[in-house]
């Protein structure tokens, strides 16, 4: 957006004007990539698939970016939005094409390290990069609506094996949180399997997250693996729940949620959240909040709900405290609070008639 603002390019500017390279080897392809423009590829309309494990390929960089290049869409442009690090990639080929520098250079210059501000330390790790694996990277763009666009790198995260684990805090866990990012690489995909066996025969609570819609629509079926047996607490927005289900009715989210687990915990945004049980289903007001940044606020919320709950508190005052900590969350730049901040937002949460 730096670069639109320069007036050095537009967003609908087609993509193969600055990357040629994008028009791919598929001809029956050509006409797609031939159309899709650079704000096709911001708002996640290119209809491109969300990603590949590029760090498991062999061959050059070249090779890898080739086959970023090569890849084919899964729906057509403007069909439907789909969350695409592969497009990212190619954002970034666009910005070195047009500011003529590396997108490390170039990121360094005008946002990380601006001429105008103190210098910010960091670090970007190339998704596709050659050399040996590193430890997991994401990077985050906020919009002002406090949206966000992000591209991830697991790196060696995507290994976990089970001898990584300590198990002693595993067998002394009441409740063991599993996110959904963990089903998309085998070994992590093992990995959770042999946690959510471990965790059950230590008699602990299992919880889950569905992470991301296009995690449900990729690996539905290991997470279904997950929850062969009902799980005791099980996370989604309205997105991951329609993925999951197939269906935007309540009512046949609700059934098909509770074959799987337990307690679901629906959220909703600004709106708040749904509570479904075997007993009741019930809506959790939101709190209000001035959001500067959503990046977390799932977690943030699950976090607050699970606090709760081994605390022995009901699962509805559980759920308001998630509520509660999302509704902070969201006004600080950033995935987490300051540590000293979430004891101060629960007693202030206590205080609350």
């Amino acid at each position: 957006m730096n670069l639109f603002e320069e007036e050095k390019l537009n967003l609908d500017d087609k993509v193969v004007r600055y990357v040629p390279e994008f028009i791919g080897k598929q001809k029956k392809y050509f006409e797609q990539k031939r159309n899709t423009t650079i704000r096709n590829l911001i708002t996640h309309k290119g209809g491109l698939p969300p990603f590949k494990q590029y760090f498991k390929m062999g061959g050059t960089y070249q090779s890898r970016l080739d086959s970023v290049f090569n890849t084919e869409p899964v729906i057509g442009l403007n069909d439907s939005t789909i969350y695409s690090d592969i497009g990212l990639i190619v954002l970034g080929k666009v910005v070195e094409s047009v500011a003529k520098k590396s997108l490390s250079s170039y990121t360094d210059s005008v946002i990380f390290n601006p001429p105008f501000v103190s210098p910010i330390s960091y670090s970007i790790n190339n998704i596709i990069g050659d050399g040996k694996e590193s430890t997991g990277t994401c990077l985050i763009m906020i919009s002002p609506d406090a949206e966000r666009t992000m591209s991830t790198c697991l790196g060696i995260s995507a290994n976990l094996n089970f001898s990584d684990i300590d198990q002693n805090l595993l067998a002394n866990s009441e409740i063991i949180y599993l996110e959904g990012y963990l089903v998309s690489s085998d070994p992590c995909f093992e990995t959770s399997k042999k946690i959510i066996e471990t965790g059950r025969d230590k008699k602990a609570k299992i919880s889950v997250s569905l992470s991301d819609p296009n995690i449900v629509k990729a690996f539905k079926n290991r997470l279904k693996n997950w929850m062969t047996e009902p799980i005791d607490y099980l996370f989604c927005n309205f997105e991951e729940a329609k993925a999951f289900c197939e269906s935007d009715d309540l009512e046949k989210i609700k059934n098909s949620l509770l074959s799987v687990a337990k307690n679901i915990f629906i959220t909703d945004g600004s709106n708040g959240a749904y509570v479904i049980t075997t007993s009741f289903t019930k809506k959790i007001n939101g709190f209000p909040a001035e959001a500067i940044d959503t990046n977390g606020a799932g977690d943030m919320f699950a976090g607050g709900v699970l606090n709760l709950i081994s605390k022995k508190r009901t699962i509805e005052e559980a759920t308001m405290f998630g509520c509660f900590l999302a509704s902070k969350g969201v006004e600080t730049i950033g995935p987490r609070l300051k540590q000293t901040d979430y004891l101060k937002y629960y007693e202030k949460f206590l205080k609350i008639d």
